[in-house]
């Protein structure tokens, strides 16, 4: 994006967002919270990149915004300690995803599913309520759109989760099981 390519990925004990001039070179490094260090290491998620601004979701639920030029940090929050959630057997796999002024994000568990967060500021413009409790599934949300309904599509680990993209009523759930509560995209 706009020159430079970004990836994250474990160092020194911390999740880092690299970006990279497009001749390899280092530009910045940042971290986002602690490293995933359990079951198959490493980060799960890639960078969104939106107009000036980098989103990004660490393995243990810290989502970041930064200055897609120099890493400098905006905002962060912790999607599982805010939302009442817990981490899924091999950490949190999806990829913050941009629909207009909002960043949605899957925190999952008793108090909520799905999350639209101010993009600008990190602050929680609307929560869908629980999926029945499922937690988070391997995955990253979708928008799309049936009739004149917007929607985000979402797996959890139990099911395909449906939410009005505008306000964040839950549409439906259907059950998906599959071994470990894995539905990965």
């Amino acid at each position: 994006a706009d020159g430079l390519i970004y990836t994250a990925g474990n160092r020194g004990g911390s999740t880092t967002i690299t970006a990279l001039g497009l001749n390899g070179t280092v530009q910045w490094q940042k971290p986002n919270g602690a490293s995933w260090n359990d079951s198959h290491e490493g980060t799960r998620s890639t960078p969104t990149i939106d107009g000036n601004r980098l989103y990004h979701e660490s393995p243990l639920g810290r989502v970041t915004c930064m200055d897609a030029k120099t890493g400098e940090e905006i905002w962060s929050r912790n999607i599982l300690d805010e939302f009442g959630s817990k981490n899924i057997t091999w950490a949190l796999a999806e990829s913050p995803v941009i629909d207009g002024d909002h960043v949605i994000c899957t925190p999952g568990g008793p108090q909520t599913c799905i999350v639209a967060l101010n993009k600008a500021t990190g602050e929680t413009v609307w929560q869908s309520p629980s999926a029945q409790g499922d937690l988070a599934g391997y995955a990253s949300p979708t928008v799309g759109r049936l009739g004149q309904v917007r929607m985000i599509l979402q797996m959890t680990g139990q099911a395909l989760v449906g939410v009005n993209a505008d306000n964040g009523d839950l549409l439906f759930r259907v059950e998906h099981d599959t071994k470990y509560d894995v539905n990965a995209m």
